[in-house]
């Protein structure tokens, strides 16, 4: 195995456990994280931007779901979802150190209940793994903004710990990036592991060569996302000609 399979495979090695190597916030969730990037190198594609589409489909029980797919003219290629006019929405996405998440919800026995600085009660999930982490850049930027007012007031992203937030569900969900003063330093083991992580979009190139591979198109879903509708199954020539080109 040579190239980028031989880095993502390391990547994922690295990870503790059998854990995804990507992070997606629940209401109510609050991330503590340590970025990997700097953000000031414009060749370290563990932060990067791409295109994504928002697909939607009826649960069983009538309730929407909304996927998130990868677009492959992110990375030049011919997209399905492109060429029958699904909506096309921008994103930025990086590589972080997650040292704990903090929930608004007991959902397992072994998080911690602790009571936050202004005394609501929450449930403390430690981490410590490499995660991705993708989010909507926001109406006018302002997720984004708030990223880059952190890189620009610190003069580098990984200088500290950052919190990431998430208030609200579906069309009402808002996110926040805010510096912290916790002192998490990054030991010089996970310092190492972190320069063999693989690029945003290499990340999901893999992933969807791995989906294609157990005969599942989707490129990039939160964990509870169902199959594609039949409208994407049916366009998927692109992706197969993609993968063919790259592997």
């Amino acid at each position: 195995m040579s190239g980028i399979q031989s880095i993502y495979k390391r990547a994922v090695d690295s990870l503790s456990g059998k854990m995804s190597a990507e992070l997606f916030l629940k209401e109510g969730d609050h991330v503590l994280v340590t970025i990997i990037p700097s953000g000031s190198d414009d060749n370290d594609n563990r932060l990067d931007e791409f295109a994504s589409h928002s697909i939607r489909s009826n649960q069983e029980d009538g309730s929407t779901q909304f996927n998130t797919v990868f677009c492959l003219r992110s990375v030049g290629q011919g997209c399905a979802l492109c060429d029958v006019n699904e909506k096309i929405s921008r994103r930025f996405g990086f590589w972080a150190y997650v040292h704990f998440i903090l929930h608004a919800v007991q959902r397992r026995e072994e998080w911690v209940p602790i009571s936050s600085a202004g005394g609501m009660r929450m449930y403390k999930e430690m981490v410590d793994a490499f995660k991705l982490i993708a989010l909507g850049c926001g109406r006018d930027n302002a997720l984004l903004n708030q990223l880059y007012m952190i890189y620009s007031e610190n003069g580098s992203l990984n200088k500290g710990v950052i919190r990431i937030s998430r208030i609200g569900q579906k069309l009402s969900t808002t996110y926040n990036i805010n510096m912290t003063t916790q002192d998490l330093p990054l030991s010089n083991e996970i310092l190492k592991k972190a320069k063999e992580l693989p690029g945003v979009h290499e990340y999901y190139l893999n992933k969807l060569n791995t989906q294609k591979q157990r005969a599942n198109p989707v490129a990039l879903t939160s964990p509870d996302a169902i199959e594609q509708n039949n409208e994407v199954n049916d366009n998927m020539d692109d992706v197969e000609k993609l993968m063919k080109e790259l592997f």
